[in-house]
């Protein structure tokens, strides 16, 4: 029985630490969401030009206004996709504890589809596109790969 015990503390300690990775995921994703919300509102989604990745043809550009506040909000996506992938890899490692790697898995799929839908909002301004990019992050959010307890 103590070995049960012990199996059963293991599962559980993993299973806090993911909760609390997958929280901060789920914290910065939604500060994602209103700095993305910024971006329109300052009419700053041009402040990279039509470049991507890369910002007016620079890993690191020249700042205007504009281009500071594009350029931030990039920035902030490649912070939430580390997280969204360490949150990944950590769920595999532990893939012990049951239903933790479909969850990780699962988030990274639905951070692989917001950067699809990036790539594609910057190539084209299609209304079709425009209102994915806006309601995308939203449902992503809703469906992240938080614990269900």
């Amino acid at each position: 029985m103590p070995e049960q015990e012990r199996l059963d503390s293991q599962v559980r300690k993993t299973a806090r630490r993911f909760a609390v990775l997958a929280f901060i995921t789920a914290g910065f994703t939604y500060a994602l969401i209103l700095f993305g919300g910024i971006v329109p509102i300052t009419g700053s989604g041009m402040g990279c030009g039509e470049d991507w990745p890369l910002c007016n043809g620079q890993i690191i550009p020249p700042m205007n206004f504009e281009t500071l506040i594009e350029y931030g909000h990039r920035l902030a996506a490649v912070l939430v996709g580390f997280l969204v992938l360490a949150l990944a890899v950590y769920s595999v490692r532990r893939r012990h504890t049951p239903g933790l790697a479909g969850r990780g898995i699962s988030g990274l799929g639905v951070a692989a589809a917001a950067l699809l839908i990036a790539e594609l909002r910057t190539l084209t301004e299609a209304p079709a596109v425009r209102d994915t990019s806006m309601t995308y992050p939203r449902w992503a959010l809703a469906s992240s790969p938080t614990p269900s307890w």
